[in-house]
């Protein structure tokens, strides 16, 4: 069970979605213009995509992955201040200043934020979040035992290199040895990414079932759909 505060800090109410939203919605704006930005932000409104939910059993040794690229996976410190930290610049290009709010937040709610670096160049982030993970979470109540992987991104210069792939696995080897408890790792992806799923394969995830995902108002809930992959 989690106690009320922790609740509170890894799970925000509606109040501070709105304000989430708002700062969002500013910063797709600069990036995007008014109405590149009111399309984006429907998806946060009311959005309907079905997903893959993807197990990775943390007691079953994974094929490692040989990215293409030099490649060197850190965890950043949970007091990192995201406003003065290195990767700004490149958060800020793809999400704006919400984009750093976000991260900031994150971590103060207890993510794990892994980056990869090919050289001394930003190649991409991966987030993962250990139990007790919430429904608002994840948009499914997970098992206290099961950690959930959120928000991978690989910056456009490194697709196709396995970056994603070798982040995912930097997570599985930092969940056995930090959280010994946890005995699996959980993420959602769209079926319509392949490059993604396919990716998310290669790290040693399996396919587990397919759910509907609805946001409404940034609400997430997942539901079921089937066990069978078609």
């Amino acid at each position: 069970m989690v106690d009320n505060e922790k609740e509170d800090l890894r799970s925000p109410g509606l109040k501070k979605r709105i304000s989430l939203g708002i700062s969002k919605f500013r910063s797709l704006i600069k990036r995007m213009g008014l109405w590149g930005a009111v399309a984006q932000i429907m998806r946060n409104i009311f959005w309907i995509e079905i997903m893959y939910r993807f197990v990775k059993d943390l007691d079953v040794q994974e094929n490692r992955v040989k990215p293409k690229i030099p490649l060197r996976i850190i965890t950043m410190p949970q007091d990192l201040d995201v406003y003065n930290w290195e990767g700004r610049k490149e958060l800020l290009e793809i999400r704006g200043e919400y984009g750093l709010l976000q991260f900031q937040q994150r971590l103060q709610r207890g993510y794990i934020l892994f980056c990869a670096y090919s050289e001394v160049k930003f190649a991409g982030f991966l987030w993962l979040l250990p139990p007790p993970v919430t429904r608002i979470d994840s948009g499914v109540l997970l098992k206290d035992d099961e950690a959930y992987q959120i928000d991978g991104w690989t910056f456009n210069d490194y697709r196709g290199k396995g970056v994603l792939p070798s982040l995912q696995q930097a997570t599985y080897d930092y969940a056995r040895k930090e959280f010994p408890h946890v005995k699996s790792v959980v993420t959602h992806g769209a079926i319509r990414n392949i490059p993604s799923v396919v990716g998310q394969q290669r790290s040693g995830l399996i396919i587990v079932s397919r759910e509907l995902s609805v946001s409404i108002f940034g609400y997430n809930r997942k539901i079921k759909l089937s066990n069978a992959i078609e």
